[in-house]
């Protein structure tokens, strides 16, 4: 979780404000935004991966769920900068809380009725997967409906000046 900082560098914050402030230069670019964010997602696990086998961890599981909750959480908060972008701030609204209210329903029911067993790490982490994966596909098919696509640009050195300014 520490080294959730790596998948993101600023570039969200960066993104939602360029892309309010001049749509029609920015938006055509979010396929870019995108492609960063993926990039800098992979070099997210790839550390945290490295520093886990390093350190000698044994639970690989665990960790693999975080990671996935981790990219999971980049990637929502990522189409949220774009709803914001575009001032769907209703929609917005329910998306910030979809996934908090799937996690307290779903954690609540193993609290609360423990014919559906007991409540461990492993299955929060399942839960808060679940709940996260679930918000992450509410926010594209939203941005699919609304049909906000990524476009790409070519552009010489635009990852390198967004990594900078991000």
């Amino acid at each position: 979780v520490v080294f959730s900082f790596l998948a993101d560098w600023g570039l969200t914050t960066y993104m939602n404000r360029k892309l309010a402030a001049d749509p029609d230069y920015y938006f055509k670019r979010t396929g870019n935004f995108l492609l960063l964010k993926a990039a800098l997602v992979v070099v997210y696990i790839v550390i945290t991966s490295l520093l886990a086998f390093f350190s000698g961890i044994r639970e690989w599981e665990m960790l693999f769920l975080l990671l996935a909750v981790q990219v999971l959480n980049a990637f929502f908060f990522f189409n949220r900068a774009i709803i914001t972008a575009k001032q769907w701030f209703g929609p917005d609204a329910w998306f910030s809380v979809l996934d908090k209210a799937m996690m307290l329903l779903l954690c609540g029911s193993f609290l609360l009725l423990p014919v559906l067993g007991q409540l461990s790490l492993p299955v929060f982490l399942w839960i808060q997967l679940i709940s996260t994966g679930t918000a992450f596909l509410a926010t594209a098919v939203f941005l699919r409906i609304r049909r906000t696509g990524f476009h790409f640009y070519k552009e010489p050195g635009f990852y390198m000046q967004l990594l900078k300014q991000a």
